[in-house]
């Protein structure tokens, strides 16, 4: 059925600006992404001449080859891909676990923890005292290191608990308990197959987090083989690690008019480093808006 009512000539004006205006934000959005993924695949040396803005000029693979046939960036990717996935895994569980606990109104305490969990969004003890706990604690040069301090989140609990609240009517859990269920029967059994939307979200906040996360293995981390992607993706950009390859690349190849540079490498690095999430981000993206929006209001 059409519409009886008539958009006005103002309406329509503004209906144009908005598309222009959207259209030119996601072009200046998305154009810096771009720019990397043709640097990515455009020779090295040709791309330092400069004009390169919309086309690969010279097509090369060459510069995802020397990432992909060098062991240290190889091996910062799975160090990377163990991380996201067992860190996710772990922080997914634990604030699920802690927000079911805080949810429960009979629970002793239950405004002084969301009160300290609170005071912890906007006070911290700053890097130096953590780097002395992590160190105490033998974190250091740990694999550990990656997952024990990201399990959870002030925020993340307060919007998981806020869900269970909204969204589990206290009923399920009496009616599981005259069933003869326990708590944690209750949590695994019905609790936590019917969160997916404010889990997922959870999942993506925390994934996102690990696999974009540097600081982590560039102040933790001495071995190299505990060394994450995004770490080496650091070294590269300020040129530590990418100056002794790079020589040695140019050496063999006996010339300086073709082949990949320390930009060209930096770029297919960075693409490399992009990808995996972009990947994920789609299929989690139907339960996030939800889920967010759900675990953040009350009724």
């Amino acid at each position: 059925m059409k519409s009886n009512i008539k958009t006005t000539n103002g309406e329509r004006v503004f209906q144009v600006f908005n598309v222009i205006f959207m259209t030119g934000l996601i072009l200046v959005t998305l154009y810096p992404f771009w720019y990397v993924l043709i640097l990515s695949l455009n020779d090295g040396h040709n791309s330092r001449a400069g004009g390169l803005a919309l086309v690969v000029r010279k097509f090369t693979w060459t510069n995802y080859m020397v990432i992909l046939n060098d062991p240290a960036i190889v091996r910062g990717f799975l160090v990377s891909v163990a991380r996201t996935v067992v860190g996710t895994s772990a922080a997914v569980l634990a604030t699920a676990l802690f927000s079911y606990v805080l949810a429960q109104k009979h629970l002793i305490g239950r405004r002084l923890i969301t009160a300290l969990i609170t005071f912890t969004m906007f006070f911290g003890a700053g890097i130096i005292p953590v780097y002395m706990l992590m160190r105490d604690l033998h974190l250091t040069n740990n694999f550990l290191v990656y997952v024990l301090p990201a399990l959870t989140s002030a925020f993340m609990i307060l919007i998981t608990r806020t869900y269970f609240e909204s969204n589990i009517p206290p009923s399920v859990q009496e009616s599981a308990m005259i069933d003869g269920a326990n708590e944690l029967q209750i949590f695994f059994k019905i609790i936590f197959p019917v969160s997916a939307p404010i889990l997922a979200t959870v999942a993506l906040f925390v994934a996102v987090g690990h696999w974009n996360d540097w600081f982590a293995g560039y102040i933790y981390m001495t071995k190299p083989d505990l060394v994450p992607l995004q770490t080496l993706l650091v070294q590269i950009i300020n040129q530590a690690a990418a100056t002794s390859m790079m020589s040695a690349i140019q050496g063999a190849s006996g010339g300086v008019d073709s082949g990949p540079t320390i930009e060209s490498v930096r770029s297919a690095t960075m693409v490399v480093a992009i990808v995996p999430i972009v990947i994920v981000y789609p299929f989690l993206q139907r339960y996030f808006v939800k889920g967010i929006l759900v675990g953040s209001v009350k009724e």
